[in-house]
């Protein structure tokens, strides 16, 4: 593949919706599972051939151990394996710890599984002091550099001077988000028949 379309892979894959990237995977068969940053891992290593890359993260003994005894831990106060999700009630949560600037991000979830790789069940509240900590951190050294959740604020960003309304710049935010999705959608799918016809003659 021409290292041209790989490159706007690398851009374009982050605007893709998680049901987008899970069809994509599936068609190109691969299970998908894990989180929305696995499965852009896993179709970024398809991209440049390399089929030795995980779909998913494996469970670690200690995180097996964990699940197994999730009924021990107060899912109130600890992160449980196999209890918690990322839903609303939980963003609330830390909402009322860290304030409203919270989201889930890829150093944050990093964090947690972590925790659970070394057997351990963290906290809400540890949760909250690390994520605001390390958000201080990124934020005075410039350092956020998660692309997927930098597309927005960047885009938004450019878009300041404008002096568009806020219904005019999400309708902006979402044909850009559909070029770029098109985008990689299409490389993918060009790229999965002409694997697949290979595979069949």
């Amino acid at each position: 593949m021409a290292e041209t379309d790989l490159d706007v892979i690398e851009k374009s894959i982050y605007f893709l919706k998680v049901s987008e990237l899970k069809q994509l995977l599936t068609d190109a068969g691969i299970k998908p599972s894990g989180s929305k940053q696995n499965m852009i891992n896993s179709l970024i290593a398809y991209a440049k051939g390399d089929s030795t890359c995980p779909t998913a993260l494996q469970l670690s003994d200690a995180e097996r151990a964990l699940r197994k005894k999730a009924n021990q831990y107060d899912p109130t106060v600890f992160i449980v394996p196999g209890v918690y999700t990322n839903n609303r009630k939980n963003r609330e949560r830390f909402h009322s710890l860290i304030g409203h600037h919270f989201s889930y991000t890829t150093y944050g979830m990093d964090w947690i599984k972590d925790r659970w790789a070394e057997g351990t069940c963290p906290t809400y509240q540890a949760f909250a002091e690390f994520w605001q900590e390390e958000y201080l951190r990124r934020k005075n050294n410039g350092a956020f550099k998660s692309k997927q959740t930098l597309q927005r604020v960047q885009f938004f960003r450019a878009m300041k001077d404008r002096n568009l309304s806020k219904g005019e710049l999400e309708d902006a935010w979402a044909r850009e988000r559909a070029e770029h999705s098109a985008k990689a959608e299409k490389i993918f799918r060009d790229l999965i028949k002409r694997r697949n016809k290979i595979a069949t003659s």
